[in-house]
């Protein structure tokens, strides 16, 4: 009998941890199949009836109007008495609503494939990944197709490092110049949008590989090396500088180096200062420094007051910085910092498609402009938490309502 009943609590103890396990790992085990298999983009006809309209071709352009969207594309703007309306075209009621571009996270990893669907949940219909790969080329192309739902994706290479890489799985080391040119070549014959360096880069191989991009007309981004300074990079073409690494801000004040933003800022280099992370532990995985948030900002306000080109990104990754709702906390303590809502909307609509050079088709609300659009409850020029109250987003030809944003919103991660 006591043998039977321990055997008994043997079964009961291994069912518990095997429930426990199961119950840890139904949080993040996603087939990337389910999420191909659904939502394709239904390329229909949609009228916005009645809504006001942030344009963002500059503050003051913001009226009341309703917007004809066909196949993906924005193709009139303007008082609704004045539209022909189309055959099988849906109508939208948008009164009381407001109208904004979709919204840009400039510094993402997007590992995870139920990260592109929150994305969407949170108006973010572009988003520029900074550490690329195989699985991240071809998630690409798929939402490009529409045979997966998520943001348009700008997708840079794996880490270009020096020697004794911070994240060596995820690295291309580079020790010697002569390397360059071929590893440049076979990344970009890969299909990768831009080169993505990285902490241990020496100066000669920097200085050779920004020789090299600019004669290939490449895009360089990443991390400030360590053998050099932001200005030094920012004058030898570094195209974007993420977290402000390299900037100074280890060892002066934000408020003293003021010299030093106005040579970067004279460049036209661009700044993803990413300012949450600096709030994250090492234990986390982050580069330490000296950086506080408060710094940081203060560093970004100074740097945009100077004439500065600036993105928000908030490096998403993983469950350490969620998808979706992160980019929208980075954007409320902008406005703490004293940014205003419209400069601070400006970093995630005009400024991103501006560095990415695709400001002819995104960005701004105009006619023949693809409808990466928001319609939102509230006025995000009154107060920025309301970019976050969300109606319905419009990407490539798909209306997505209320209730799959707030089931998306709701999901485990």
């Amino acid at each position: 009998m006591k043998k039977g009943l321990g055997v008994l609590s043997l079964i009961i103890v291994c069912v518990f941890f095997y429930a426990l396990i199961f119950q840890g790992n139904e949080k993040i085990e996603y087939r990337e199949s389910d999420y191909r298999k659904l939502e394709v983009a239904q390329r229909k006809k949609y009228l916005l009836k009645d809504a006001t309209i942030i344009t963002m071709k500059n503050e003051a352009d913001v009226f009341h109007g309703s917007i004809l969207v066909s196949n993906g594309v924005i193709t009139f703007i303007g008082q609704d008495e004045q539209i022909t309306y189309p055959k099988d075209i849906e109508i939208i009621d948008c009164t009381g609503k407001y109208i904004l571009p979709g919204l840009a996270d400039m510094h993402v990893h997007a590992n995870e494939i139920q990260a592109h669907q929150r994305f969407l949940a949170y108006g973010i219909t572009l988003v520029r990944n900074m550490q690329g790969s195989n699985v991240h080329l071809d998630r690409r192309e798929s939402i490009r197709k529409g045979k997966l739902l998520g943001p348009e994706m700008f997708v840079g290479t794996p880490l270009f490092d020096g020697p004794d890489p911070m994240w060596p799985r995820d690295a291309i080391v580079l020790t010697q110049v002569d390397q360059v040119l071929p590893t440049i070549q076979r990344v970009m014959d890969e299909g990768y949008d831009f080169i993505k360096i990285y902490n241990n880069l020496s100066r000669d191989v920097f200085d050779e590989m920004m020789r090299v991009a600019k004669e290939k007309e490449i895009m360089v981004a990443g991390h400030v090396p360590y053998k050099i300074s932001a200005e030094y990079a920012a004058q030898n073409g570094l195209w974007s500088s993420e977290h402000l690494y390299g900037h100074g801000l280890e060892y002066n004040e934000a408020d003293k180096l003021i010299d030093s933003i106005q040579k970067i800022v004279d460049t036209g280099m661009w700044i993803c200062p990413t300012p949450m992370v600096h709030n994250l532990s090492s234990d986390q995985g982050y580069q330490q420094t000296n950086i506080s948030m408060t710094k940081a900002f203060q560093y970004m306000k100074n740097f945009h007051d100077q004439g500065g080109n600036i993105v928000t990104g908030t490096d998403e990754y993983s469950q350490v910085i969620l998808a979706g709702n992160s980019l929208h906390e980075t954007m409320k303590t902008m406005e703490d910092a004293g940014f205003t809502p419209y400069e601070i909307l400006e970093t995630v609509t005009v400024n991103p498609v501006r560095m990415l050079g695709v400001q002819h088709r995104l960005g701004t609300i105009e006619i023949n402009k693809d409808a990466e659009l928001l319609i939102l409850n509230n006025n995000p020029l009154d107060n920025i938490e309301y970019a976050a109250d969300i109606f319905a987003v419009l990407t490539k030809g798909r209306y997505i309502d209320r209730e799959w944003i707030e089931n998306i919103r709701e999901k485990k991660y």
